[in-house]
């Protein structure tokens, strides 16, 4: 049976939610925590996954854990999951978030990282990485290195999950300083060509506040 942790952001992790990411708009990008039908989405290749061999995922930006808890919930005894968030106060309700869901999966294992993920260095390549960095405030240079590092550790064949929310682009348009966005548009440059050259497929989830974009990439041998 499927955890609550599935299903359920407790109040008080939302209210911190709101809380930090209005007073750090760079680090998160989004002032409600991922709904369930995004983090569904994001799951996608775990619950559609035949091998029977554990697997390796990465979450980037696991914010307070409202899409950790899903894709913790989909993994079985054997896989691992490193969760990357550098906001000490979404790691509180991470870790509690993780803690029970371990209890409730055993053999499932867990690591929680507050440090850039430029500075990681993974044991083995990921199977999975599920990214939700706000590259929009990311400069050129920041994000070219953190798209360096998931094509560095993503396994052959393995899958990268990008994600993010709908009108941002049109929104930084009007209300961003000539810098800002052109800064923006440099960063979503690299974001383009990367998701044309590892592209399987895109989806909207307007079930989600705001409305979010998903893009399944593969990386393919060769």
């Amino acid at each position: 049976m499927r955890s609550r942790l599935e299903t359920t952001v407790p109040l008080q992790h939302q209210v911190r939610f709101l809380r930090s990411a209005l007073a750090s708009m760079r680090d998160t990008g989004a002032v409600l925590p991922s709904g369930r039908p995004l983090a569904y989405e994001l799951a996608r290749f775990l619950r559609g996954r035949a091998t029977g061999r554990p697997v390796r995922v990465l979450e980037v930006g696991a914010g307070n854990g409202a899409v950790t808890r899903v894709l913790f919930a989909h993994l079985r005894p054997g896989d691992h999951l490193d969760a990357v968030e550098v906001n000490k106060e979404y790691v509180e309700d991470l870790t509690e978030t993780l803690a029970e869901a371990a209890d409730g999966s055993p053999g499932t294992g867990y690591t929680i990282h507050t440090a850039d993920i430029r500075d990681l260095a993974p044991e083995a390549p990921y199977d999975l990485i599920v990214s939700g960095l706000p590259f929009a405030n990311f400069t050129h240079e920041e994000t070219r290195d953190i798209l360096d590092f998931y094509m560095e550790h993503i396994a052959p064949r393995g899958h990268m999950s990008l994600y993010g929310y709908l009108f941002t682009r049109e929104l930084k348009a009007v209300t961003a300083s000539r810098a800002s966005y052109t800064r923006q548009r440099l960063s979503q440059r690299l974001v383009d060509r990367f998701v044309r050259d590892h592209l399987v497929v895109s989806k909207r989830v307007w079930r989600n506040v705001p409305p979010a974009w998903v893009h399944h990439l593969r990386r393919e041998v060769g």
